[in-house]
């Protein structure tokens, strides 16, 4: 994101991550509910994988992004919410119904794994350490989208996020034991200061996320 008063002909720049839950609905009502106080306030909204989002704040393409949080020491993340993630098999799978799925449960299974930067993989790594299980993937994704096509195709599994519904994919989503979540946050440089109107959308928007969650007002 980036933010100022459109008096000053500059435009808010948001990215938001694919895949975060029901971001654009959220947001949307963030927006709406600021400029209830901001009417002159101007947007610039743009979805991206968090890669090219990350690589925006650094550029300055970006004031702000919303997304899967990372330990990077230049970008400052303030948590906005957890995401549980689920464990994806192909529709009909014989261990589909076998639930809460646990590390030694998915043995001889072929596992679709995301790139082992994103927070989504640590945690699959954390599942698998609970069981003394360290499977090999046979393909490693950067898009969490791509993995529910993936099980489906290649007769696997994937730990997904919840928001990644496997639309046109016959693939179903269960439970893990333990259970994984991932968090997802408000990230900037930390080298950059913000300009003022951004601040000020900041701190609207981590004191209503809840609230815009919620379905209720971005004002009350």
């Amino acid at each position: 994101m980036t933010a100022a008063p459109a008096s000053t002909l500059t435009t808010r720049h948001c990215a938001q991550e694919s895949g975060t839950p029901d971001l654009r609905l959220v947001v949307s009502r963030l927006l709406a509910g600021y400029r209830q106080t901001h009417p002159g306030t101007r947007w610039s909204l743009v979805t991206s994988l968090r890669g090219a989002m990350i690589d925006g704040l650094r550029d300055g393409q970006f004031d702000l992004a919303i997304c899967e949080a990372q330990n990077e020491d230049d970008i400052t993340n303030t948590p906005l919410m957890r995401e549980p993630l689920h464990l994806a098999l192909p529709s009909g799978h014989p261990r589909a119904d076998k639930a809460p799925m646990r590390p030694a449960d998915l043995a001889g299974i072929p596992y679709i794994g995301l790139h082992r930067s994103m927070g989504t993989s640590a945690e699959a790594q954390r599942f698998f350490a609970a069981g003394e299980a360290h499977p090999a993937p046979v393909v490693e994704v950067n898009d969490t989208h791509l993995v529910p096509h993936l099980v489906s195709t290649l007769t696997g599994f994937g730990i997904t996020p919840a928001s990644v519904t496997p639309a046109g994919a016959p693939v179903v989503t269960v439970d893990t034991e333990p259970g994984l979540t991932r968090q997802i946050s408000l990230a900037h440089l930390t080298t950059r200061t913000l300009p003022p109107a951004t601040d000020s959308f900041v701190a609207f928007l981590t004191e209503r996320w809840q609230a815009a969650r919620d379905g209720r007002s971005g004002t009350s």
